[in-house]
């Protein structure tokens, strides 16, 4: 039997190889439906994401996380953006973003793709954590005032930040 480390690559893991998704991501999909857990796709690019999620959703997995789509090695269009929420997949909105040889910066104007895809499949976050972030508090207390400011309801934003969230946990129906 081959082992599963045969898509492990110097520039890291390969999920998927000729549009198909590699076969030890089979049982982690099986186990993840199992279990309703949740999948989320990391720094996949939108391809590839797509790729992911309809063999995901196909096998079962009911809760999907695309992971910062307006980060630098994601770059997920828009239209990819519409296509992914159509499956149900939640878009984890983020705070900032870096790109390779630029300065750190505020991901605000990006997020207007909340409009045009939809805030019922928007999680807001901080992506906090990291030494050049600020504290994950600061950072969503600003993010959220931003949102506030260009027009989003502390209903919608309350949903982006708590609801879906919760639901994803299974900590709300």
């Amino acid at each position: 039997m081959r082992q599963a480390s045969y898509f492990l690559t110097s520039a890291g893991i390969e999920a998927v190889v000729d549009n198909q998704v590699v076969a030890p991501l089979i049982k982690i999909f099986e186990m993840i439906a199992k279990n309703n857990l949740i999948l989320a796709t990391g720094h996949l690019s939108p391809e590839e994401s797509l790729v992911v999620i309809e063999k995901a959703k196909e096998l079962g997995v009911e809760k999907i996380v695309v992971n910062h789509p307006e980060w630098w090695s994601v770059s997920m269009p828009l239209d990819i953006q519409k296509q992914v929420a159509s499956y149900g997949a939640y878009l984890e909105r983020c705070y900032a973003t870096r790109w390779p040889g630029k300065a750190y910066e505020k991901n605000f104007a990006k997020n207007a793709a909340i409009h045009e895809v939809g805030y019922e499949s928007t999680i807001i976050s901080t992506d906090g954590g990291q030494v050049e972030n600020p504290m994950w508090s600061e950072a969503l207390g600003e993010y959220l005032q931003y949102m506030l400011k260009a027009g989003i309801s502390q209903d919608v934003l309350d949903k982006m930040t708590k609801v879906y969230p919760a639901m994803l946990l299974g900590l709300a129906k």
